[in-house]
């Protein structure tokens, strides 16, 4: 029994459409396994949060595929389903350069 509902919002399932079959059930069975019973439960690689400028949520990473996804209460939204590349582009459009602060240098 899943703990949460998945719903793909009309892109993502465009997404799928447009991949092969092999790919199409490698991720529909990813999606059963990791977004229906622990969405939000970051790994070192397969899920992450995002935060940037034009998606906040999380990614569910299928061999070289992302699923960009939402979770509000017991409901996971999917919103795409993406090569690596194309999601990095999805997520930055503009190709805005994030920068990371280095810490601090330890005083004398």
């Amino acid at each position: 029994m899943s703990d949460y509902r998945v719903n793909l919002r009309q892109e993502a399932w465009d997404d799928l459409a447009r991949m092969r079959r092999f790919d199409q059930l490698q991720i529909t069975d990813a999606l059963d396994t990791y977004l229906a019973t622990a969405p939000c439960r970051q790994s070192r690689s397969r899920i992450k949060r995002i935060l940037s400028p034009r998606f906040s949520g999380y990614r569910l990473r299928v061999g070289p595929w992302r699923a960009y996804y939402t979770v509000q209460g017991r409901r996971v939204d999917v919103a795409r389903i993406l090569p690596k590349e194309a999601g990095r582009r999805w997520l930055n459009p503009r190709r805005i350069r994030l920068l990371h602060t280095a810490p601090l240098p330890a005083g004398p």
